[in-house]
């Protein structure tokens, strides 16, 4: 947090280095729904990328391949996600805004859905984006 003037926390299907002290400190939390650079596909983070700074950072074993779900584990439909915003804003206090990140695969639906629920923002990402965890058929 000192590194930033502005920090918008990602809670992502992973859950990796999830930490409620931490999501009170951020000025937005982003719920990662989609990635423009991975619809759908989840990712794998190869173990001899986990430095022992990426391992503490996530909670993760040194060099071990780490499989990065493409949706969230708690979730079984579409009423979870305002379930889950509900949460969110409690363990906070009510204080920070919920963002929801979304992949431009359906927009329409998507961005119904996340101000159905609740969301404070909803944001659309692109391909442009880079990834080191996804699949060759997303990146060719």
């Amino acid at each position: 947090r000192g590194h930033s003037n502005k920090l918008v926390y990602q809670y992502l299907p992973s859950r990796y280095g999830m930490n409620p002290d931490d999501l009170r400190k951020a000025d937005a939390i982003e719920i990662v729904v989609g990635q423009g650079a991975k619809p759908g596909g989840g990712g794998m983070l190869l173990g001899q990328k986990i430095s022992d700074r990426v391992a503490g950072m996530r909670n993760l074993p040194k060099g071990i391949d780490q499989r990065s779900a493409c949706r969230h584990p708690d979730w079984t439909g579409p009423d979870d996600l305002e379930i889950k915003i509900l949460e969110l804003r409690e363990i906070t206090g009510w204080k920070v805004p919920i963002y929801v990140k979304v992949a431009g695969a359906r927009p329409y639906y998507d961005v119904t859905l996340a101000v159905k629920a609740g969301a404070d923002a909803i944001v659309l990402d692109g391909m442009q984006g880079g990834t080191a965890a996804t699949q060759d058929v997303f990146i060719e």
